[in-house]
């Protein structure tokens, strides 16, 4: 039995806890009726988006460790990480200075959060896609 199959299947199971977490970002964007509700959706689950992105990016560090691979999809996998934490913390500052009363800034923020899920999920496909093909 090997002493790094319990690792690699919380990596994946976190992975995919972390698109589904992005997919329901993208429905309470789309369809919550007041810009409150998504800031109160955002405010429970911000943490626990950084707390999965940072068990997947944990669990990938051992398992690259334990069997000395590191490769270019290990690299992009790294970066695609960084990156969807950099984006979400860039999503929360912008999210957290904008008023009940600024309209505009509402639905500006709607569609800038949108883009952010947007290739989140597109970098976690095409990271997934690369690994399982190399």
């Amino acid at each position: 039995m090997d002493i790094m199959n319990a690792p690699v299947q919380l990596h994946i199971i976190a992975v995919f806890l972390l698109f589904g977490l992005i997919c329901f970002h993208i429905y309470k964007l789309n369809f919550s009726s007041t810009f409150l509700k998504i800031q109160k959706s955002y405010k429970i689950t911000t943490p626990l988006f950084h707390f999965i992105n940072a068990v997947i990016a944990y669990t990938g560090a051992i398992v690259s460790a334990y069997r000395l691979d590191i490769s270019w999809t290990v690299m992009l996998m790294i970066i695609v990480s960084l990156f969807i934490m950099i984006t979400e913390i860039k999503r929360y500052k912008k999210q957290r200075v904008i008023l009940s009363t600024q309209k505009q800034l509402q639905k500006s923020f709607k569609t800038y959060a949108t883009k952010i899920a947007i290739s989140q999920i597109l970098l976690l496909v095409v990271a997934y896609i690369l690994f399982v093909i190399f």
